[in-house]
């Protein structure tokens, strides 16, 4: 089985610790490779069939496995991120942190010593289902979390990611995590709830829908003007209109035409514009995940257009 990518929910450039270069590329590069990796893989096993047997298929199951708990790792890491209001523990969340760790400030020392002397792996605050207890510790992108744990937290110490912004010092990566913390996603992990993730068809469009069926919709780039310049590429096939006039776009296309339009990261820039065309009559969807969930995928792109490069 394939997995579907799921988008940041947040803005980078917004978030109050990390540096936006250092979350684009664990997002397009590290994570997108071992979505990537697994999905390659799925396809493999699919073409093997119901009796694949012997140590090419072994090799391939255990591949699998292995990104997939890189992917559940990642996915953990990012959903733990917010560029709005961080929010605070929940009384019980924060009782339990307060028996581990002493208190919040406490949870940072356990967090920046666990981490010590490591370049991979990940850094992960679990809870230990049982009884309801915390612990820190270090895990290896295969070896995953234990069935009777829930993960609340995980970060990744590969060096590669943490380069340059934070090369020299470790402590200061986990500061800046700890800045962007989204507390009420870890209440929810902690009281056993489970991220929402799902996509909804009726306004959103997920990548992998898209290329699949790229030829029935007019792809629209509406990203802003700070978003192009730091870009130098689109999706392959389509071209910039100014998501700022959408009004005095919306009515040339084609009656009965479908859109998809897409902005850096698929917030609230490409799904207004989605939402004012609809209001035109358009039937419209913004890209999940916008164009970092496309390139995540090592999905097609084209040189920037002449109207995008203009706005650059």
């Amino acid at each position: 089985m394939t997995l579907p990518i799921k988008p940041l929910s947040f803005k980078p450039p917004k978030l109050r610790g990390l540096p936006r270069p250092l979350v684009d590329q664990a997002f397009e590069r590290d994570y997108g490779q071992s979505l990537q990796q697994h999905n390659a893989t799925a396809k493999q096993i699919a073409a093997l069939g119901d009796g694949a047997s012997g140590a090419q298929a072994l090799a391939l199951f255990e591949a699998r496995a292995n990104n997939a708990v890189e992917i559940s790792l990642f996915e953990c890491f990012f959903g733990s991120l917010t560029d709005e209001d961080t929010g605070e523990s929940s009384a019980q969340l924060s009782s339990a942190i307060e028996n581990a760790f002493g208190n919040m400030s406490g949870l940072g020392t356990h967090l920046k010593t666990a981490a010590a002397g490591f370049e991979s792996g990940w850094l992960t605050l679990v809870r230990h289902n049982a009884e309801g207890s915390l612990a820190v510790s270090w895990t290896s992108g295969s070896t995953g979390i234990a069935v009777d744990q829930t993960c609340l937290l995980a970060i990744p110490l590969d060096n590669n990611i943490r380069q340059p912004a934070f090369s020299n010092s470790v402590d200061e990566y986990i500061d800046a995590v700890m800045q962007d913390l989204k507390w009420s996603v870890l209440n929810s992990r902690f009281s056993g709830q489970h991220d929402n993730d799902e996509i909804s068809d009726d306004v959103l469009c997920s990548p992998e829908a898209l290329v699949n069926d790229v030829d029935s919709f007019q792809v629209i780039d509406v990203r802003l003007a700070d978003d192009l310049q730091a870009d130098d590429v689109q999706v392959a096939g389509s071209q910039w209109l100014d998501p700022q006039k959408v009004g005095e776009w919306a009515d040339s296309i084609p009656d009965g035409q479908a859109v998809v339009v897409y902005c850096m990261y698929g917030a609230w820039v490409s799904q207004q514009a989605a939402e004012q065309l609809r209001e035109h009559g358009v039937s419209a969807r913004a890209l999940a995940g916008g164009i970092s969930s496309w390139r995540a995928l090592s999905l097609p792109t084209q040189a920037l257009d002449e109207k995008a490069a203009s706005n650059t």
